[in-house]
């Protein structure tokens, strides 16, 4: 949120989000997602759900593999058993 007078903001992207694009990951992975993006990421473009797909694919290609040989509704169905 911003305040009055304040001269900054802030986008926040949490591990949940990276869940969504990819359930089969752990909470750590994900976070490493995350880190990897911070670290990396081209603030011409910024982050986006595009650049976190590619840095599941880059970071975890086995798990991302996986998860797309999986239909919608098995996708849906892990997101929703890890209460994302």
């Amino acid at each position: 949120m911003i305040g009055p007078g304040s001269e900054q903001i802030s986008i926040i992207w949490e591990v949940t989000d990276v869940l969504t694009q990819n359930a089969l990951l752990t909470r750590e992975e994900a976070m490493d997602v995350l880190e990897y993006i911070d670290n990396n990421h081209d603030a011409n473009i910024g982050v986006t759900w595009e650049i976190i797909q590619y840095a599941i694919e880059y970071r975890y290609p086995e798990k991302d593999k996986e998860w797309n040989q999986l239909s919608m509704e098995e996708q849906d169905n892990l997101i929703e058993e890890k209460a994302i």
